[in-house]
């Protein structure tokens, strides 16, 4: 039997519901017959190391190649939603969060010119979680949470390889394995692949050939660009800026200036706070980068004049700015090779606008889900003597089944949440932000605001997603016998 028929098939390769559970490090040994995977990763981004953290800590086998020459964080502050928090909790991971990031309610929205609170959050205390602990809302930077995964993982046993441009993937389709190849011509075996290089991935390029051109599977990049900066002491204590430092929740600044908004996070953990000003202009069609450190501080500074104190103070003590162009990538057809052992993860599959604060938090849940999967598949739990491709193909296939409708409702959400912000600061319409995708606005505004809404964003059940999903298959399977 083919690999392609197995993966809609119910035979010796379906995984069943609840046969094998990984929620923990400590509760996940290897069995006597447990088989090891090849996992490789490419990129070791902030998915890249949170899955190397995850899969090393369920024993399989795990190699990240990174082409740069070290660790090399791009981004300011993060939000972990409940969700994936939860999860993070079930890796064993909630000290070592808490001790770099700060537990917070939400976001806390701020008048820009008078930089007077106008709501607290509505979301606090939504996600309860199952059973009676509450999920944190964990607010944190990119660069402590790529450390604390980097660090994780190595500990955990993988091998993080720096210096090393992937130039090919290849998987069991074309008849001799799945491997990639290194620019130096190296082969490199795996049993499975996961492509976490970023919006501009070159491996979905590779592995979407036979389905989109090269320009539909580019981001489309909107009118909004921010413009990031932190302060941290002494300028801290400037009393211009106490404004900024009020909380540790998300502050987004908004209202009385025009074509301008600000978001910012106090870090009482790490003594800093994070400013991220953002113009909604054509201004930049120069930046060939979605993310570079060329941004020009006096055309913020003048683009946010008539801000509120602190936003100006912080702005006039700023040294310098990157600056990040926001960007979505569309929908693709499909997130794995034809043969199932090369996945996209991430920023290379679902690329979103910030706006919901979701980004992160959908990542953690694919790679939570992803190995799930794999802990109960029947190699796993030792009905099978080795991981094949047409295992790993069943595998992949019902882990994109049960995350994409998902991910790509919270994508619409968070394209839609930009488009209520640079509609309510500059008047424009939808098309200047998100060219094509906005048509049924309608439509949207009623779903995104419905009361039931958010907490979906928010509660989500891994194990009782997957359980649904694989109840139904096997389901179907007994109808067809």
């Amino acid at each position: 039997m083919s690999c392609a028929s197995l993966a809609n098939s119910t035979g010796s390769n379906i995984i069943y519901p609840r046969q094998r559970q990984h929620t923990t490090a400590e509760s996940a040994p290897l069995s006597a017959y447990e088989k090891i995977m090849k996992i490789v990763i490419i990129g070791a981004g902030l998915g890249g190391l949170a899955a190397a953290l995850r899969f090393a800590m369920l024993s399989h086998e795990v190699v990240v190649l990174e082409k740069h020459p070290a660790l090399s964080p791009r981004g300011g502050s993060l939000s972990t939603r409940p969700g994936a928090s939860r999860i993070l909790v079930g890796w064993g991971l909630e000290a070592d969060m808490d001790r770099i990031a700060n537990r917070t309610e939400g976001i806390i929205m701020r008048d820009l010119a008078t930089g007077a609170t106008t709501s607290v959050p509505a979301a606090a205390g939504i996600a309860k979680g199952h059973g009676s602990q509450q999920a944190p809302h964990w607010g944190t930077t990119r660069q402590e949470l790529i450390q604390l995964f980097h660090d994780k993982a190595v500990e955990y046993g993988a091998v993080i390889r720096f210096g090393c441009a992937v130039s090919a993937v290849h998987d069991e389709a074309g008849g001799d394995g799945v491997w990639v190849m290194l620019m130096d011509g190296t082969h490199i075996s795996a049993d499975l692949i996961l492509a976490a290089d970023g919006m501009r991935s070159r491996t979905r390029a590779a592995i979407l050939a036979d389905q989109l051109g090269a320009g539909q599977m580019e981001p489309a990049v909107s009118a909004v660009t921010g413009y990031g900066f932190a302060l941290a002491a002494p300028k801290l204590q400037d009393p211009g800026i106490a404004g900024l430092l009020e909380n540790v929740s998300s502050n987004v600044w908004m209202g009385g200036i025009d074509h301008a908004f600000a978001v910012s996070r106090y870090s009482e953990k790490g003594g800093f706070v994070a400013v991220l000003c953002h113009t909604i202009d054509d201004r930049n069609t120069e930046q060939d980068s979605l993310w570079d450190d060329k941004g020009d501080l006096e055309y913020v500074r003048h683009a946010f004049q008539g801000s509120c104190s602190a936003i100006t103070r912080a702005l006039e003590l700023a040294d310098s700015c990157d600056r990040w162009r926001l960007a979505e990538l569309p929908s693709l057809p499909r997130w794995t090779s034809l043969g199932g052992s090369v996945v996209l993860l991430g920023d290379s599959a679902h690329a979103m606008h910030p706006s919901a604060g979701q980004g992160f938090s959908q990542i953690v849940e694919d790679i939570e889900v992803l190995a799930q999967l794999v802990s109960r598949s029947p190699v796993s739990i030792g009905a099978g003597s080795s991981f094949t491709p047409c295992n790993v193909l069943s595998i992949t296939k019902a882990w994109q089944d049960i995350r994409k409708p998902r991910v790509e409702k919270i994508q619409e959400y968070s394209r839609w949440s930009t488009a209520q912000i640079a509609q309510r600061v500059s008047g424009s319409s939808a098309s200047k932000y998100a060219p094509g995708q906005l048509e049924n606005t309608k439509a949207m505004d009623e779903e995104f605001r419905n009361a039931s809404f958010l907490p979906w964003t928010f509660d989500y059940d891994v194990e009782k997603e997957i359980d649904d999903y694989l109840s139904q298959k096997v389901h179907e399977h007994e109808q067809k016998s």
